[in-house]
């Protein structure tokens, strides 16, 4: 994690000259500073370019339960698709029914197989940027959980609605009528889940790429 020691000594931080050192005291090396005493570094020499785009990216730590948390938005995802071809085989192969209580059958079965995309997708640009933390790959997997949640919040309304809507074509009791509504209520569950680990996810990213307000650590 990189230390703003020059906003206490109150140098300028937007000057290329100013000092910005690396955590731990082990590399005290001065971005426009030469390694010959008394020279300086122009901003396009290729000591401050490596120092701006490796340096700087590497200095970010994701805990290691971001990646746990990640695998568990794979696995929503997994299970969410599974879920929907169950879904699939039971309301329109079996049932041939067009709506799931006050929902058609089209737009729950739609948000089920899209949304099982997203869930995939946030949860292995987590695992990556918990492996390899840079700032490019936070930035994508903030955003990506940040769709996720908001696909996983407009998929709790829906499911909510079809769940409580959902009834029997007839009075007769009927395997697939009881079916259909845990099939429901487990797509609800599975979407709640994928809600606490995209907002969890989020803020773990915005602690690690906040900035330390803190002096730079001694060697």
């Amino acid at each position: 994690m990189l230390y703003g020691s020059h906003y206490l000594s109150g140098e300028d931080p937007c000057s290329p000259y100013a000092p910005i050192r690396t955590a731990g005291g082990l590399t005290t090396l001065c971005l426009g500073e030469s390694s010959v005493p008394g020279k300086k570094e122009s901003i396009h020499s290729l000591q401050f370019l490596y120092h701006i785009f490796i340096k700087m990216s590497e200095g970010y730590t994701l805990k290691l339960e971001t990646r746990i948390l990640g695998a568990v938005q794979i696995m929503n995802g997994l299970f969410y698709c599974a879920l929907g071809f169950l879904c699939f085989a039971l309301f329109v192969e079996e049932e041939n029914r067009e709506a799931t209580g006050y929902i058609p059958v089209i737009v729950t079965l739609t948000y089920v197989f899209c949304s099982s995309t997203f869930f995939i997708t946030s949860g292995s640009i987590s695992v990556q940027a918990q492996k390899h933390p840079t700032k490019c790959k936070l930035i994508a997997s903030m955003v990506m959980n940040i769709l996720s949640a908001c696909f996983s919040v407009l998929g709790i309304m829906i499911l909510s609605i079809a769940s409580l809507t959902y009834y029997p074509d007839t009075n007769e009791y009927l395997w697939s009528h009881r079916a259909g509504s845990m099939l429901l209520q487990y797509v609800l569950f599975t979407t709640i889940v994928e809600v606490i680990c995209a907002y969890v996810t989020v803020k773990r990213i915005e602690a690690a790429m906040r900035p330390v307000e803190c002096s730079e650590i001694s060697p």
